[in-house]
C-alpha cells in the first residue's frame, strides 16, 4: 500500500496473498433503499444551470382536491422531460407584474360606465390582454427556456403589455390606436421565439408544432397591426378575427403533435398566479372604494363584506378547483385552460361591484334600498349588477371545468356551483331593489354556501 493513498482492492488481496491466504473477492457495498415515494429522474433535469440525475416526488403534496392535488409531477417539453416540480421563474413573476397595471386599467373602464354596454367594452378589451398572457405563459411553459435571447424577447414583450395598458381608457373611448399597435408588436417577439424552437425540433411533428404556434402569433400580429388604420365596426371585426386565429392556433398545433408539450404542474401554478392578480383587484377596490367616501359604518360594512366575498373566492378556487380535466383528454384540456377566462372575468366583475357598492354605500348612508322616485334611481345609486353577476359568470365556469374533469365525485361540484350561479344571477336581475350592504352581503352569504358545501363534501384526510 502507497503511503498516503487508502486502501484499495489491490492492497487486500496482497496482503492476503503475503498470509498465504486464498484471495477473496469484497462484497460490493450495499444500496441504500430508497424512501416510498421516490424515485430518480431519468433524464438530467436544469436546476437554475446545473444538469444532473434528481431525485423527486411522484405527486406534489396536496388533496385530490386541491389545486396541486393529483397533478402529474413529470412534463415533456420541447427541451426533453421533467420530472418534478417545475416552479415558475423569476422572470414569468416579473411578467405578470405587467398584468397587474393592465387589469387595473380595464376594471377602470368598466367601474366607470358600470352599464352593458360598459361590460360589453370591457370584455372586449380584457380577452386581448388575457390571450397575450396566455400566448406567453404556453410558450414559457412548452419551451424551458433560460438563454439571454429568451429574456430579451420577454422583456420587450413586457414593454408592449404596458404600453397596451396604457391604451385602454382611449381605446374605450374610441381612440384604440396604441392600444392595437401594441398589440400587434407584443406577438413580433413571440413569433421570433416560436421560431427559435421551431429551428431546434427534431422530427417532424414538433416542427409543424412549433410552426403553427408562431403562424398564429405572426397572423394576430398583424391584424392587430393593421387594425390600427381602421376605426368602428371594422376595427373590432379584425380584432375578432386575429383572437379566433390566435385561439385556434394551439388546437391545431396539438392535433400535429405525438404528445402535450408542458409541465401540468407548472401551469396550474401560473394559472393560480394569474388568479390571485385578478383577486387582487377586489383588495384594491376595498382601499380605493374607502378613499373616496367619508368613513362611515355603511362604507366600513360594505368593505369588509367585499373582503370577504374575496377571500371566498380565492378559497373556492385553490382548494376546491383543482386541475380540472387538464391533461386527462384535450378538449377537457383546452375547455380548462379557456374556460378561465370567464373565471378571471368575473372575479374582475366582483371587484368592480365592491368599489360601486362602498361608493354607493358612503353616498346614501343606509343599510336599506331607497324607493326610487319617478325619475329612477335616488341620487348616489350606481348599478350593482357587476356584484352578483361577475360571481355568478365565475362560478359557472367552474361548473362547467367540472364537469368536464370527470372526476368520482366533481357532480356534487357541478350541482353546487350551477345552484349558486343561479341565485346570483336572479340576484343581479333585482340588483337595484338591494342596498349596497345587503346586496353585498348576500352575495358573501351565496360564495360561503358553496365554499362550506363543497368543503363538506370532500373525502376525508384532504388537505386545505
Amino acid at each position: 500500500m502507497v503511503r498516503g493513498r487508502p486502501a484499495g482492492p489491490r492492497d487486500h488481496r496482497a496482503a492476503r496473498a503475503r498470509r498465504g491466504l486464498p484471495a477473496r473477492r469484497l462484497r460490493p457495498a450495499r444500496r441504500r433503499p430508497r424512501p416510498r415515494g421516490v424515485r430518480a429522474a431519468r433524464h438530467p433535469h436544469r436546476v437554475r444551470g446545473r444538469a444532473g440525475p434528481v431525485r423527486v416526488p411522484l405527486r406534489r403534496p396536496g388533496g385530490p382536491a386541491g389545486v396541486g392535488g393529483g397533478v402529474s409531477a413529470t412534463g415533456t417539453l420541447l427541451g426533453g422531460r421533467v420530472d418534478g416540480h417545475r416552479p415558475a421563474t423569476a422572470l414569468e413573476l416579473f411578467f405578470d407584474l405587467c398584468f397587474v397595471v393592465a387589469v387595473a386599467q380595464v376594471a377602470a373602464v368598466l367601474h366607470g360606465d358600470p352599464t352593458v354596454e360598459g361590460a360589453a367594452t370591457a370584455a372586449g378589451l380584457f380577452v386581448g390582454i388575457w390571450w397575450a398572457w396566455m400566448a406567453v405563459t404556453w410558450h414559457a411553459a412548452a419551451g424551458d427556456r433560460d438563454d439571454a435571447a429568451y429574456r430579451v424577447g420577454i422583456l420587450t414583450a413586457m414593454l408592449a403589455v404596458l404600453a397596451v395598458a396604457v391604451g385602454v381608457p382611449d381605446a374605450a373611448a374610441g381612440d384604440a390606436t396604441l392600444y392595437a399597435l401594441a398589440a400587434g408588436a407584443l406577438r413580433v417577439p413571440l413569433v421570433a421565439l416560436w421560431l427559435a424552437l421551431r429551428r431546434r425540433a427534431t422530427s417532424p411533428g414538433l416542427h409543424a408544432f412549433t410552426g403553427r404556434y408562431a403562424a398564429g402569433s405572426a397572423w394576430g400580429a398583424v391584424l392587430w397591426a393593421g387594425s390600427a388604420l381602421a376605426d368602428g365596426t371594422l376595427q373590432h371585426l379584425l380584432w375578432a378575427l386575429a383572437l379566433a386565429g390566435e385561439i385556434a392556433a394551439p388546437y391545431l398545433a396539438a392535433a400535429v403533435a405525438d404528445r402535450a408539450f408542458y409541465h401540468p404542474g407548472h401551469i396550474v401554478e401560473r394559472y393560480g398566479l394569474f388568479t390571485i392578480i385578478v383577486l387582487g383587484e377586489s383588495i384594491l377596490a376595498v382601499v380605493v372604494g374607502l378613499d373616496a367616501v367619508d368613513l362611515g359604518v355603511e362604507a366600513a360594512a360594505a368593505a369588509v363584506l367585499g373582503f370577504a366575498g374575496a377571500a371566498a373566492l380565492w378559497w373556492l378556487y385553490f382548494d376546491h378547483a383543482g386541475a380540472g380535466g387538464l391533461g386527462r383528454s384535450r378538449q377537457a384540456g383546452f375547455l380548462w385552460g379557456y374556460g378561465h377566462l370567464a373565471i378571471w372575468s368575473g372575479v374582475a366583475a366582483f371587484g368592480v361591484g365592491v368599489h360601486l357598492a362602498i361608493e354607493q354605500a358612503g353616498a346614501t348612508g343606509a343599510l336599506v334600498a331607497a324607493a326610487p322616485g319617478p325619475a329612477g334611481p335616488g341620487a348616489g345609486e350606481l348599478p350593482l349588477q357587476p356584484l352578483f353577476l361577475g360571481p355568478a359568470l365565475a362560478l359557472a365556469a367552474l361548473a362547467a371545468i367540472a364537469a368536464s374533469s370527470r372526476i368520482a365525485g366533481a357532480e356534487r361540484s357541478v350541482r353546487v356551483r350551477a345552484a349558486g350561479a343561479v341565485v346570483l344571477g336572479a340576484g343581479g336581475l333585482a340588483a337595484s331593489a338591494f342596498a349596497p350592504v345587503v346586496a353585498t352581503a348576500a352575495v358573501v352569504a351565496v360564495l360561503a354556501a358553496v365554499v362550506v358545501t363543497e368543503r363538506l363534501a370532500r373525502p376525508a384526510g384532504a388537505g386545505g
